[in-house]
């Protein structure tokens, strides 16, 4: 026999078998259990067991006190794995687990760490991996998360790079899971038949796909569910809109020009004065011999005067509102202001054209001080086209001087050059 002090400063009679034990335990060394009942001891203290029987496992706690009074301290630890097929029973002798429960049970890959509590009377579980079953494993799989550089069975993981290298030589479906606190949240599977990669991104519940895509064979790219992304713009275009650029590269930028906002320009010469209340005739004025010529309506100041053009737009077209701005010039040499405004209206095939444009919108804009400058608005806020527009109808547009308007102050000739109307596309072509 020999003597060590305890908390007190007490001696206390250990052992040499006790002495040897309790080195033992101070190095956390595993062990290995393949029967089907186990007692927890103070020998236990600070290790890792791992049991491995394919049958149910009885394990049993040893009462607290008893292991308090062998090892003077009421800080008792141990580990329990199970990587057996069989469930494993863990059950106090008297006592319970800190949650009020008389046993607990480890499934196949499950653990947990328990630890006397300073009261005696209760068994602390401070660490479980309840969630964290490893699916589809064998035993001879299994991987400890503090394995250094290890090969087990078809998994190989490597800490240097690090990566976890899945060796699947099996036949049939290879699928590999991503977990989060028990909930299924992704996954990989690979079908050895069609040579196919599926990538799966399932929603918060664990069973409702949100994303799907595949890789087929000849680098094909299928998305079963979600919306195509370049760019960071979704791509609303149909897979039969996309088909006609199987034969071309394009870049983002390219595939973005085909489908969203599009612009056509309207010149002056496109527009004629309406009957009623029009603006004067298209003028050709010339600048210097030998310069660029002016072909532009004049609108008058002292009263409304309107012009008129009509578009049929592509089926591209989403049938949505529009924007426009106005280019202009003029012969006054101040900063007064004028105001344009642009109102239309849609007709279907054997619709009437006698119908009522829709609601103006008026974009204001300033003389720069010099006689013949280019003068450009800004973008007009959105145009509703009257007549519920709809693929294949004829566009009618009326743009006018809105000389009521407060900040139309231009005494002079307003010289109307064309417009740039914009819309917006979702389609790729016509078909």
């Amino acid at each position: 026999m020999s003597k060590i002090l305890d908390r007190t400063g007490l001696g206390a009679a250990i052992s040499a078998d006790q002495n040897d034990s309790n080195l033992d335990s101070l190095s956390g060394i595993n062990e290995s259990q393949t029967g089907t009942s186990y007692t927890v001891t103070i020998d236990d203290q600070n290790r890792t067991i791992e049991f491995s029987n394919a049958s149910p496992v009885a394990v049993t706690l040893t009462l607290i006190s008893t292991i308090v009074a062998a090892l003077h301290t009421s800080d008792f630890k141990v580990t329990l794995k199970n990587i057996g097929a069989g469930t494993v029973t863990v059950t106090p002798t008297t006592d319970t687990f800190d949650d009020g429960d008389a046993s607990k049970t480890l499934e196949q890959y499950e653990h947990m760490t328990i630890q006397t509590d300073s009261a005696q009377t209760a068994w602390n579980i401070i660490e479980s991996s309840n969630a964290s079953k490893v699916d589809g494993l064998d035993a001879s799989q299994f991987l400890r998360s503090d394995a250094s550089d290890t090969t087990s069975g078809d998994i190989t993981v490597d800490k240097t790079t690090p990566r976890i290298i899945l060796d699947d030589a099996g036949t049939g479906s290879a699928s590999y899971r991503v977990v989060d606190n028990g909930t299924l949240r992704s996954a990989v599977t690979w079908d050895r038949t069609s040579d196919e990669l599926w990538l799966i991104q399932y929603d918060t519940d664990g069973s409702t796909i949100r994303s799907q895509i595949s890789l087929t064979e000849l680098g094909k790219v299928d998305i079963t569910t979600g919306t195509l992304q370049i760019a960071g713009t979704d791509m609303t275009s149909s897979a039969a809109d996309l088909s006609i650029l199987a034969s071309t590269t394009l870049t983002s930028a390219q595939l973005n020009s085909i489908v969203g906002k599009q612009t056509i320009f309207v010149p002056a010469g496109g527009m004629h004065p309406t009957y009623s209340n029009g603006c004067a005739s298209l003028t050709t004025v010339e600048t210097t011999a030998g310069r660029p010529d002016m072909q532009v309506l004049d609108f008058d100041a002292t009263s409304d005067e309107h012009a008129q053009f009509q578009v049929a737009f592509p089926k591209q077209w989403n049938e949505g509102t529009v924007t426009f701005q106005a280019f202009w010039t003029t012969t006054n040499t101040g900063t007064t202001g004028v105001a344009w405004g642009l109102q239309g209206v849609a007709v279907s095939d054997n619709d009437t054209i006698d119908v009522a444009y829709g609601t103006a919108v008026v974009v204001t804009d300033n003389n720069q001080s010099a006689a013949e400058d280019m003068l450009v608005t800004s973008e007009s806020s959105a145009i509703t086209i009257a007549g519920t527009p709809a693929a294949g109808d004829m566009c009618f547009f009326r743009i006018f001087r809105d000389v009521s308007d407060a900040a139309d102050t231009m005494t002079e000739d307003a010289r109307l050059i064309g417009i740039k109307l914009h819309f917006t596309n979702d389609t790729v072509n016509d078909a």
